[in-house]
């Protein structure tokens, strides 16, 4: 029960508290909590302020959140549940503030884009066989438990707690065999096709070598999603197969260090390999002084996090604040993708309850 209430509530909310630390960190140069600022405003006394309000900010509500998880072991369970929330909640207030007063220092946006000179066919992380490896192991299980059906019992547990012990069961059937793999494997597809969208509909930054070590980075970070998908669908996929307690518990061990220690490790790499990347642009190549901000116009975001720009035909842009890209609202496209993503999500918290 410990256990259960500490990954829920504590592991979440730590890994919140890592990550908002270190966003500002990881916003490209001349961008300062989603605002274009000059490219020597970031030592000034005023953005040391902005960004000491931030971390207070971030510091007392992960403290809150952490108090919150503790004090959930023999109290009402949802203490530990909102612990993330009230973490992430205090990310969001303290980002928002300092947004606001990032605005009095803000400077007009580069609008001179630079390029690289060096010619590179731009494709997908991994050859061939590495993007489609993830998709292989998913379909050995799923041809695995298509072979042994027969064995399969007829009450599938589809949920699990912190122990491996069962607490959800669907009936032996379709969805209970084959959805340990097949939801997973959706998920990689979407993943595979927003890797080919990033490649094809991503607005470059304001220098061309930055930016495309920039999306490489990110495109690696997605495979190495894929790839812990294959293995949580491949374990979950097994375990009505095992029939020795000590085994289950041990596979859903492995699938709960593997999902506890993946995001650490992922974004550590991000943060270091982005920071890498936001440091190779072809004005920093050339030893001149780097653009103010990303090219876009302030006036397109809302608060440093949304883009809504009708005018750029981009689908994703890289985002102001932290890693990764954000969609262009400004896209008619965006609003389908939205559409499609958010009825999946709300078809994977219904149907196992539908079918349990």
């Amino acid at each position: 029960m410990l256990l259960t209430l500490l990954l829920a509530g504590a592991f979440p909310a730590v890994v919140m508290i890592v990550i908002a630390l270190a966003l500002p960190h990881w916003s490209q140069r001349g961008l300062f909590f989603g605002v274009t600022v000059g490219a020597d405003f970031a030592p000034t006394a005023e953005a040391r302020a902005i960004l000491r309000s931030y971390r207070t900010a971030v510091v007392v509500s992960g403290v809150f959140a952490l108090v919150m998880a503790a004090g959930g072991v023999g109290h009402p369970f949802w203490l530990p549940v909102a612990a993330p929330f009230v973490a992430t909640a205090g990310m969001l207030v303290g980002y928002l503030r300092a947004h606001h007063a990032a605005l009095a220092h803000t400077t007009a946006p580069a609008t001179v884009r630079e390029a690289s000179l060096r010619v590179r066919r731009e494709r997908l992380p991994g050859s061939p066989l590495g993007q489609s490896l993830p998709f292989l192991i998913l379909a050995a299980a799923i041809a695995y438990t298509a072979l042994h059906w027969d064995e399969l019992p007829q009450r599938i547990p589809i949920h699990f707690d912190a122990q491996g012990v069962p607490n959800g069961w669907a009936a032996k059937g379709f969805f209970g065999a084959f959805a340990g793999a097949g939801l997973p494997a959706l998920c990689c597809v979407l993943m595979l096709l927003f890797s080919a969208s990033l490649l094809r509909s991503s607005r470059p930054g304001t220098t061309g070598a930055s930016s495309g070590t920039l999306r490489r980075v990110f495109l690696k970070g997605l495979l190495a999603c894929e790839f812990l998908l294959a293995l949580v669908g491949t374990c979950v996929t097994a375990i009505p197969f095992v029939t020795s307690p000590q085994s289950r518990e041990g596979i859903t061990l492995l699938v709960i260090v593997a999902a506890m220690a993946f995001p650490l490790v992922l974004l550590s790499y991000l943060g270091i390999a982005a920071s890498r990347a936001m440091g190779l642009g072809a004005a920093a190549e050339a030893g001149q002084k780097p653009s103010p901000g990303d090219g876009t116009p302030d006036a397109c975001w809302r608060a440093g996090m949304f883009y809504l720009n009708r005018d750029d035909p981009a689908l994703w842009v890289p985002k102001r604040f932290g890693i990764g890209y954000t969609l262009n609202f400004g896209n008619r496209r965006s609003w389908v993708i939205m559409a499609v993503l958010l009825a999946l999500i709300l078809t994977g918290l219904i149907l196992p309850f539908l079918v349990s």
